[in-house]
């Protein structure tokens, strides 16, 4: 279970680094994907 957990997290940073808007409620244009990351891992219950 810790090794899904953590495989979660790490693909969800990678996620977060190569994507700079993923998140529907982010700013366009907007560098900071801090706020984004919750949003992902709210919005992706089934990963």
């Amino acid at each position: 279970m810790f090794a899904l957990v953590i495989m979660a997290m790490a693909s969800v940073v990678l996620w977060s680094l190569l994507v700079p808007a993923p998140g529907p409620g982010s700013a366009p244009g907007q560098p900071d994907t801090r706020g984004t990351v919750p949003g992902l891992i709210q919005t992706e219950p089934g990963m």
